[in-house]
């Protein structure tokens, strides 16, 4: 499967994208694929049956592979803070999220990166507290997401 070109930079690539859902579903990965530009090459494209997302390597592997059940976290989430340190975007020096929204930098958008249009972020269902969640349930409560 080739990475999907309609998700292109755009004119409006940088302006804040409500995802249609309130909702941060748990879904399975579909497919796990190289990032085209060699200067990609520390990234992945990971696709769900709905969405295109790019993500890191860890330590030069896919940190996703087909079939992962992971928490889909789509734009226009706001996460908490708790949540912002856990994934490493929290700017303890300024007090705020690395994130988009000026004031508290806790909100997802939809970015480009080197390219490849990224609809959120991705967790693995393994890291959200509580009861186990299987796919289709919302993650959002467990992980303190608000969509205000």
């Amino acid at each position: 499967m080739a990475v999907d070109e309609s998700f292109a930079p755009t004119d409006n690539a940088g302006e804040f994208e409500e995802h249609p859902m309130s909702t941060c579903p748990v879904k399975r990965v579909t497919a796990v694929e190289p990032h085209p530009l060699p200067e990609g090459s520390h990234l992945n494209v990971v696709r769900l049956d709905d969405a295109q997302l790019v993500s890191m390597k860890v330590n030069g592997q896919p940190r996703y592979k087909v079939g992962d059940l992971v928490v889909h976290i789509v734009p226009g989430s706001l996460l908490p803070v708790d949540l912002l340190k856990r994934l490493d975007a929290w700017n303890e020096a300024e007090g705020k999220g690395k994130l988009e929204g000026k004031a508290l930098g806790n909100r997802i958008k939809a970015s480009n990166f080197k390219t490849v249009r990224s609809e959120g972020m991705l967790l693995p269902v393994a890291e959200v507290p509580g009861e186990p969640l299987a796919e289709g349930d919302d993650a959002a409560p467990a992980l303190g997401i608000s969509f205000a």
